[in-house]
């Protein structure tokens, strides 16, 4: 994900001039961290100010600006328009702040302000909090950790609430966040700070603690926070993709509006209310997304793998009856690129292999009758797969190279442009001694030029493009 951020910048204290440079790289080092594991695009405005009455309190971050969904449960529904933009795809207050964060002023020579605010956080002094932290949580609690509740159970501040509040429930008087990704990552529901059900609470509970992650309730000399899964977990309870394999609630507010759903990395499911039969789920090769209609909506869901219903989870390619679409993943373990032209397959690879990243589709298998088979091999050496569409390649391989292992058939190209068709374009990696594909020219000429390690071997067949 990409958030775009832009900041503004106000020193009420008189006393922030000499750390505003600072101020800004972590924050927007903070930003960033956030961004890398979240999904979707955002551009959103910031408010920086500098108070002298916060207390003893260092600062924190708050929505500067809400969306309101409709009624529900006798409130007004509402969600900040950062988090909004982010799970929706829909910029809903242009050019007005997104986030303030408001930082005590008289407080600033207690920070660490860290030169490299990318880095682990190895070089805090034992005696200073860490700045990006303050930021980190920050920008947290802009983005989702907010409402409008107060610390007594289930009593609101005002009539509005938050898709976050929907998710609070009350056992014995203690608040816990209930969410499907949650019990899902930590195996119950989770216990909240009862004084700001907005921070997670920092006792340990199932022999895990929280005491720095990013919006937990606590403030530590020396240590820096860190983005966790429970929190990651937490956002996609609220509709949000990460970079995990989420559960997301297509339309978990109430506003009867289509959305662009972007799920993230991961094996993703995207929940839909109501049986298959009121959907209808349709590839778009146009732009690799899928376009699920009915309810009156008219979403689109990008890098979601599954999609639920009422009456069942379906792998989406089988949803929207794609057959002949050859999948493209990247092994992380061995630095190159794995096809496969069976749905059954990618489901396998999706489920047993984290280290593959899934790429979509590169092509689509050739369908009419002088369409060939292409036969794969893996070097059980190096972990890297070859293909190749001549028989007597695939005979000389089986005959004389005894460490590629064959596979069989893959999926189903040409040996001749008939018409609609488009090359296939092989280069070797000299380096990992694996093959990779493409059929654009644009990355040829880009490969050609720029990546000397790879070998470019002309085209390797003709493919089918998906439609």
């Amino acid at each position: 994900m990409t958030i775009r951020a832009t900041y503004t910048f106000t020193d009420a204290t008189n006393t922030a001039a000499s750390y505003k440079n600072a101020i800004q790289s972590n924050l927007t080092a903070a930003v960033e961290a956030w961004s890398k594991v979240l999904a979707g695009d955002a551009s959103i405005q910031i408010s920086v100010q500098t108070s002298g009455s916060i207390g003893s309190n260092y600062g924190g971050g708050f929505a500067a600006d809400l969306v309101t969904h409709g009624v529900s449960g006798g409130k007004y529904q509402t969600e900040a328009t950062f988090g909004h933009q982010i799970r929706t795809g829909i910029d809903a207050n242009g050019s007005k702040f997104d986030a303030n964060i408001i930082i005590n002023g008289y407080g600033l020579d207690e920070f660490f302000f860290d030169p490299s605010p990318y880095d682990s956080g190895g070089d805090i002094p034992s005696d200073k909090y860490d700045f990006y932290s303050l930021m980190l949580y920050s920008v947290g609690k802009a983005l989702g950790f907010h409402g409008f509740q107060t610390a007594a159970a289930s009593i609101y501040s005002r009539t509005y609430k938050t898709i976050y509040d929907d998710l609070v429930v009350y056992k014995g008087g203690t608040p816990y966040f209930s969410g499907e990704n949650v019990r899902k990552y930590y195996g119950s529901d989770l216990a909240l700070n009862p004084n700001d059900i907005y921070s997670i609470n920092t006792k340990i509970y199932n022999g895990e603690q929280f005491t720095n992650s990013a919006v937990s309730e606590s403030v530590l000399l020396g240590q820096r926070r860190q983005i966790s899964a429970i929190e990651k977990a937490m956002l996609a309870d609220q509709g949000i993709g990460t970079d995990q394999a989420d559960i997301l609630k297509a339309h978990i507010d109430v506003s009867g509006k289509s959305i662009k759903l972007n799920a993230g990395a991961g094996t993703d499911t995207i929940v839909y209310d109501g049986r298959k039969a009121d959907y209808s789920v349709k590839y778009s090769a146009a732009d690799g997304t899928y376009k699920v209609t009915g309810k009156g909506y008219a979403d689109t869901l990008i890098s979601a793998e599954q999609i639920r219903f009422s009456d069942g989870t379906y792998w989406i390619e089988d949803a929207a009856g794609v057959t002949n679409g050859v999948h493209r993943f990247y092994n992380t373990a061995t630095n190159s690129h794995f096809y496969t032209g069976s749905n059954a397959e990618t489901n396998s690879v999706r489920t047993s292999m984290p280290y593959a990243v899934e790429e979509g589709f590169a092509f689509a298998s050739a369908s009419g009758k002088t369409g060939l088979e292409v036969f794969r091999f893996q070097n059980e050496k190096t972990g890297a797969y070859f293909y190749t569409i001549s028989t007597s390649e695939r005979d000389s391989i089986l005959k004389s190279l005894p460490q590629f292992s064959y596979q069989g058939s893959s999926f189903k190209a040409y040996t001749a442009d008939n018409g609609p068709q488009e090359e296939l374009y092989r280069f070797y990696n000299t380096a990992s001694g694996a093959h990779f594909f493409t059929t654009s020219e644009a990355e040829r000429d880009n490969i050609v030029a720029n990546l000397p390690l790879l070998t470019y071997e002309g085209v390797a067949f003709y493919v089918d493009i998906m439609t």
